[in-house]
């Protein structure tokens, strides 16, 4: 398993769970200023696996600072393509691109001449094109009707289906040979895809960087992190950051306020004022609905699967790689990365194809289960029990919707809307994110992924000192991997690097807050789920009064953009 935290901070099924099991997900490591030698020790796999392994399940335990940083590329998409592999159109888009294309080059035309586009002398030309376009749309109409007319037969009476239309020869074999179903089409890439490419590339992700630091002290059940996330252009640069605390002792969780204050009173609590400024947010998640020793359990497993899982792993995905194998490596590692890397004397990579990283991802899963039903088999039965009452619900609904009108009204008169504080409330509920937990790691162990291209591989890397501490992890994979999406070669590839060293005791948790509200407390934080609570006295907007709210608000701000 990687151990970047930040990796498996957004993996399913750890997207909810992450609060609770994250005092286990950092790793420690000294700092060294040697560099990677040429001619360092060349492990055998077995023995490359065992010294990762070994290294992980000791530091686990041990306190750290960390940063990680995440870096995205897409340039699978627009480098290194072969010409033969392009195409100008799709079937689709077809009409549209080549009219508006022929457009500009009347229009171009016409300015060289020092004439307007509308003069009279262009009339036989314009009319060519609009005949031209009007033409071709027709025939892709018609096109379009034919190749799908056993979709219409599923929706339509025989007698009311629309009746095939002819389309040209000529239209039939283009709009054949662009077809994105075609087989020698669908392997073809389009020009605009590419160059619109390029531009994300440019525009959105060399500019952005996210990152994420902080300390893991598990003696002290004290983990904190702070996520930002800068977008940086020589005109313009953005950066936002959340600190977050997490006391596991008291099982609480804490986000600064500041960025949530002001959406609040914006939007929903307009009596709130400067009360949340520079406070953070707390919330319980040991409120007593839960059995004794959940929170240490469900760590303690998590920390049992992941060994597990990791001692399950293929020795032969294990190898000893050297400073100029990592210069070389495919796709290219950020330059910024892999300067850091290079500070090492030793480094064993892991390289896994997709289908291997969902096995071990539906293996965790599988395993976390198993351990939790074991240990506490009536909440996860309660659980999976809710799970299929929200499905129920839904089949009702949908059986009421189609029903007349008087048993919709009455079932309508018997449901008890709940008011926007009762919900969120609810929602906050140390239970209900357990509930929320299980059901998203059965929901994991349990979904069939489709094959990944065999081209894409998921690559770890492990730098150690000359002790044999790790210094930093770093994961090399298609983004969409994370989600578990369909994949293919062209993916856009994320790398995250970790680097964990010893806590510096002169440092800030947080540099950006001020000395008093570095640790919280009862002086400095507000209790969310008691400020529900009072808020819910004064107020009786229901969630869908909010929610509209919120929409309209939005659509305000875009209208005005």
């Amino acid at each position: 398993m990687n151990t970047s935290f930040l990796s498996l901070w957004s993996r399913a099924p750890y997207r909810v769970g992450a609060m609770l099991v994250a005092g286990s997900l950092v790793l420690t490591g000294c700092q060294t200023t040697s560099s990677m030698q040429a001619g360092q020790t060349n492990l055998a796999a077995a023995e490359a696996k065992d010294r990762v392994n070994t290294a992980l399940n000791a530091q686990y335990r041990k306190a750290t600072a960390y940063h990680s940083n995440i870096e995205l590329n897409n340039r699978a998409k627009f480098a290194n393509i072969d010409p033969k592999k392009v195409r100008a159109y799709s079937a689709i888009d077809y009409c549209e691109t080549t009219h508006d294309a022929d457009y500009i080059k009347l229009l171009k035309q016409a300015e060289a001449a020092g004439l307007e586009i509308d003069d009279t002398r262009y009339n036989d030309q314009r009319t060519r094109l609009e005949q031209t376009y009007v033409a071709c749309n027709k025939n892709f109409q018609a096109w379009y009707q034919n190749k799908n007319q056993s979709y219409y037969s599923e929706y339509y009476e025989e007698e009311d289906m629309p009746e095939m239309q002819a389309v040209t020869p000529y239209y039939q074999a283009l709009f054949d040979r662009y077809d994105d179903d075609n087989e020698d089409s669908a392997e073809m890439l389009n020009k605009e895809d590419i160059n619109s490419a390029k531009l994300m590339n440019e525009y959105w992700y060399k500019p952005l960087s996210i990152n994420v630091q902080g300390v893991y002290q598990p003696l002290a059940g004290k983990l904190t992190a702070l996520p930002s996330v800068q977008y940086d252009t020589r005109n313009h640069h953005t950066s936002i950051n959340q600190p977050i605390y997490i006391d596991a002792k008291s099982g609480s969780l804490y986000l600064w306020a500041d960025n949530f204050a002001m959406l609040n009173a914006k939007f929903l609590d307009k009596k709130l004022g400067t009360q949340w400024q520079s406070k953070w947010l707390k919330l319980s998640l040991n409120d007593g609905s839960l059995p004794k020793g959940f929170g240490r359990t469900l760590i303690q497993s998590h920390l049992q699967a992941s060994e597990a899982v990791r001692a399950n792993a293929d020795k032969d995905s294990f190898r000893t790689i050297s400073g100029s194998e990592l210069a070389k490596l495919t796709p290219k590692i950020p330059a910024h990365q892999l300067s850091g890397m290079m500070q090492s004397d030793l480094v064993i990579a892991q390289t896994l194809s997709i289908d291997a990283y969902y096995q071990e991802s539906q293996m965790m899963s599988e395993t976390l289960f198993q351990q939790l039903k074991t240990a506490y088999p009536e909440l996860v039965a309660e659980a999976l029990e809710e799970a299929d009452s929200y499905d129920d619900v839904e089949l009702a609904e949908e059986a009421v919707a189609v029903d007349d009108g008087d048993d919709y009204d009455s079932e309508y008169d018997s449901y008890e809307e709940k008011t926007f504080a009762q919900t969120v409330k609810e929602k906050l509920d140390s239970r209900h994110f357990a509930y929320a937990l299980i059901r998203m790691i059965d929901d994991s162990r349990k979904y069939e992924i489709e094959k990944a291209s065999t081209a894409l591989k998921v690559q770890r890397l492990y730098g150690f000192d000359k002790q044999g501490s790790l210094l930093w992890t770093q994961m090399q994979m298609p983004t969409a991997a994370f989600v578990n999406k369909d994949l293919d070669e062209r993916s856009t590839v994320a790398d995250i690097f970790t680097t964990y060293s010893r806590i510096d005791r002169s440092q800030k948790d947080f540099p950006n807050l001020p000395d008093n509200v570095q640790t919280p407390n009862a002086q400095n934080s507000i209790d969310i789920k008691d400020y529900i609570e009072q808020f819910g006295e004064t107020s009786d907007e229901t969630a869908d009064d909010v929610s509209m709210r919120l929409l309209s608000m939005m659509m305000t701000s875009a209208m005005r953009h």
